[in-house]
C-alpha cells in the first residue's frame, strides 16, 4: 500500500506542491490506511489522507504534522461541502467516510483548507530521534542536559535523572 501510494505522488508531482496529500487506492485495506498516511505524512512533512475504495464509497484515514489541526480543517471541508457522510478524529489524526464520486473535490477542499489552516512555524521539518543508549554511556552532565528540553508533555517525555532511576529500577 505504502508503495501504491508512492507510485501515486510521483505520477502526480503537482501534488507536492499542495501543502496537504490525498491519496485514493483500489484494494487497500481499511485498517492499515492510517499507518500509511502516517508513513507519507512523516516522509513528505505534510497532512495526508488515505482512502480506500469501498464499492461506490470511500473510507479514509489521515494523519496530521506538527502545527496543522487536522480535526479543524476537516471540519471546515464538512461545513462548505459537506461531503463526508461521517467523520471523527482529533488535531492529529481522523477518520471518515464519504461517496466515491466526492474524492476529487475533498482532494480540492483539503488543498485549500491546507493552506488556510497551515501554521507557517510549521513548515520546517522537526525529526524524532530515537535511539538506544548503553546504561554505561548515561552520565550526569548528559542527563542534565536533557533537563533543558522542557517544558515536557505529550511527544516530549520527561527524562531527567529521576525519572530515568525511577524507571530503571521498576
Amino acid at each position: 500500500m505504502e508503495n501504491e501510494a508512492l507510485e501515486q505522488i510521483e505520477q502526480n508531482p503537482h501534488w507536492l506542491e499542495q501543502k496537504a496529500l490525498c491519496l485514493l487506492g483500489d484494494d487497500w485495506n481499511e485498517g492499515l490506511i492510517g499507518i500509511v498516511a502516517g508513513r507519507i505524512a512523516e516522509r513528505f512533512h505534510k497532512p495526508t489522507l488515505c482512502l480506500a475504495r469501498n464499492g461506490d464509497t470511500a473510507k479514509g484515514s489521515a494523519r496530521s504534522i506538527e502545527g496543522f489541526d487536522l480535526y479543524r480543517a476537516l471540519s471546515d471541508v464538512q461545513a462548505k461541502d459537506g461531503i463526508f457522510g461521517a467523520f471523527g478524529g482529533h488535531s492529529a489524526a481522523a477518520g471518515f467516510s464519504l461517496p466515491l464520486s466526492h474524492v476529487g473535490k475533498l482532494r480540492n477542499a483539503f488543498w485549500t483548507a491546507g493552506e488556510e489552516w497551515w501554521d507557517d512555524e510549521a513548515s520546517d521539518a522537526s525529526y524524532i530521534v530515537d535511539a538506544p543508549i548503553n546504561l554505561h554511556q548515561l552520565t550526569i552532565s548528559l542527563l542534565d542536559g536533557l533537563k533543558r528540553l522542557e517544558p515536557f508533555g505529550q511527544g516530549n517525555p520527561d527524562l531527567s535523572c529521576t525519572s530515568l532511576m525511577q524507571e530503571w529500577l521498576r
